[in-house]
């Protein structure tokens, strides 16, 4: 395989709660496009260190590429220094794909989904991706570096006409959506479900809710049963304005009835979907487009959000105090900023990596960034 040139790391800085804070910034040496962090990770209590996996998909190359980085994150150094969190990744497989890589997602059993411009979207396999992760929890450095994972395509559906913009998994079952406005379900099997015409728009985003129900982002936030054919949503949350679109959404992983949105205004909303007149709150996070929004799957009172020239997070830790009982316009949160682009860069995707309480954002700037997501005076 081809192995794009990585450069030295350098060091930039982010703002949180009002003081300085470090994010590691590495050349990836293509265009980032998608990122999506694996939840395998290992900890290695004899380095006091974890380890993770990010999938990094190119854009705009003459060969477009996936790539899979190990990274460690050390807790022995201590806040403030500068190899603190995390540390330098190294590139560990990658495989040539055709179409910019838009959208990247893990599955469970060391499988990868990506949707791309061409239409399509791939189940890759990664062999020898467990070994890999388990080589660092046993400190065998030269076999780290010599035990490289690989990719094996499993399967490829091409049902949308145009690109595709959004995957999102449950179990073995993988959903897309498209520029074409479509919805597609794939399961286990080789066919697919495809909702035609379900937006007149290109659809940004998409994620389960439970099984057979997902919510996507369009023209407005909506909520589809595929239990039925039917291009008829059955719950819609209005954008707050006329001629706002809705870029990005989040499902919250614990409390089902609250959905995140990212408008192309700049702002951010909660909804709760037993109430769609208006929302929770929303909050102007934003200058520009909010191309990602995410709950933190494990400490779900943070709220991260990205757009192309910074990546913020909203603690809602009062907001969900209140869940079930009268709303309070005082619990909006608390909003911090995690990292800023220079005038050069410009950001393309973020993801959360779990394991590592890690945050990652690809830049069109063929870099990659990532910093602590959950900052110790929070913690879970």
């Amino acid at each position: 395989f081809f192995f794009p040139r990585v450069f030295s790391a350098i060091m930039m800085l982010g703002v949180r709660d009002g003081e300085r804070s470090a994010a590691q910034v590495w050349s990836t040496g293509v265009k980032v496009h998608s990122v999506a962090c694996s939840s395998e990770a290992v900890n290695a209590h004899s380095r006091q260190s974890t380890y993770g996996v990010v999938a990094v998909g190119s854009g705009e190359e003459v060969r477009n590429t996936i790539s899979l980085w190990g990274y460690a994150t050390r807790k022995d150094l201590g806040a403030g220094t500068p190899e603190h969190f995390p540390t330098k990744p190294r590139q560990i497989a990658q495989t040539p794909c055709d179409g910019d890589v838009a959208c990247m997602q893990f599955l469970r059993g060391s499988r990868l989904v990506s949707g791309h411009t061409n239409g399509m979207v791939v189940i890759h396999r990664i062999l020898g991706l467990q070994d890999h992760i388990d080589t660092y929890r046993d400190g065998d450095e030269e076999q780290l570096a010599s035990d490289s994972p690989r990719f094996e395509t499993m399967g490829q559906w091409n049902r949308h006409r145009g690109a595709v913009t959004s995957i999102s998994v449950m179990d073995d079952n993988v959903v897309s959506v498209g520029e074409d406005g479509a919805i597609c379900l794939f399961g286990p099997g080789p066919h697919a479900q495809v909702i035609k015409g379900a937006e007149p728009v290109i659809m940004h985003a998409v994620q389960w809710m439970a099984s057979k129900r997902v919510a996507t982002a369009g023209s407005a936030v909506k909520i589809w049963d595929l239990n039925t054919d039917s291009a008829r949503p059955v719950i819609t949350l209005l954008p707050s304005a006329r001629g706002v679109f809705v870029q990005s959404l989040s499902v919250h992983p614990t409390i089902p009835t609250y959905i995140a949105s990212g408008e192309s205004s700049g702002a951010v909303c909660v909804w709760d979907t037993r109430n769609t007149a208006y929302p929770l709150t929303r909050k102007d996070m934003h200058t520009g487009p909010v191309i990602n929004v995410a709950f933190h799957p494990t400490s779900p009172r943070l709220l991260f959000s990205l757009s192309g020239e910074e990546c913020m997070c909203l603690d809602m830790a009062r907001m969900l105090e209140s869940h079930g009982t009268a709303y309070r316009q005082d619990d909006e949160g608390t909003v911090s900023a995690l990292l800023s682009a220079d005038s050069s860069a410009r950001h393309s995707q973020l993801a959360l990596h779990p394991g590592t309480n890690s945050y990652v954002v690809g830049s069109y700037s063929e870099t990659i960034s990532a910093g602590e997501a959950i900052p110790p005076s929070i913690g879970g």
